[in-house]
């Protein structure tokens, strides 16, 4: 239900598109780290799509958070801001799917490190190979 108010708090932010991406990111990540519920929400998308009480809720969430991502990649691109390796669909499955990785490794493993530190610095290590300098 924060995904509309967030992604217009980004959205007027005075940042770069990537910038904006990784904004967004970063709040998913102290999201999922300071609410275990939203975390295990992610890891059962597939059950939630399966359930006519709450597909229409959980894939409109996706839907928002992909389309602001892919829209902000695409324009990250256009305005030569990131190297266009990879589609803006492609990089939003890589950013995404990173984070659910994360949360499911976390449920197997008990990692020393947040959620929100890991993810950081994955961000900071695909910013190195994406953005123009």
């Amino acid at each position: 239900k924060f995904d509309h108010g967030i992604i217009a708090t980004i959205e007027g932010k005075n940042i770069s598109h990537y910038n904006k991406v990784l904004e967004l990111m970063n709040t998913l990540s102290t999201y999922y780290c300071g609410y275990a519920e939203m975390a295990s929400i992610v890891l059962n998308y597939e059950g939630f799509l399966h359930n006519v009480n709450t597909r229409d809720k959980i894939a409109a969430c996706i839907d928002i958070r992909t389309q602001f991502v892919r829209k902000e990649l695409k324009a990250a691109i256009e305005e030569g801001e990131i190297i266009d390796l990879f589609t803006p669909e492609e990089l939003a499955n890589i950013l995404f799917g990173y984070h659910t990785r994360d949360l499911l490794n976390r449920r197997i493993k008990n990692f020393n490190k947040s959620h929100i530190d890991v993810s950081a610095s994955t961000m900071e290590k695909l910013s190195k190979l994406l953005v123009v300098r």
